[in-house]
């Protein structure tokens, strides 16, 4: 559980949930915040690793997809 429970919403930080857009930066900004949770509105959402912190949790509610992306990088296409 995480030590805060201050909440960071992912498309705030520029995550797009079309499925086609690589989201991994803004999802790992959201997680390098220092603690809280990273919620994600319904849709889909391409990543690469997410690497996360103690005090981080990942909430996925109905309707939310992350896809695994292939590609290592953290940028955009």
């Amino acid at each position: 559980m995480p030590t805060k429970k201050k909440v960071y919403e992912v498309t705030k930080y520029g995550a797009v949930n079309n499925g086609k857009t690589r989201n991994t930066k803004a999802i790992q900004a959201c997680a390098a915040k220092g603690g809280g949770i990273v919620t994600f509105k319904p849709g889909d959402y391409l990543t690469g690793s997410i690497y996360l912190k103690e005090g981080v949790q990942l909430r996925l509610d109905e309707g939310v997809q992350l896809l695994g992306s292939q590609n290592l990088q953290t940028t955009r296409r």
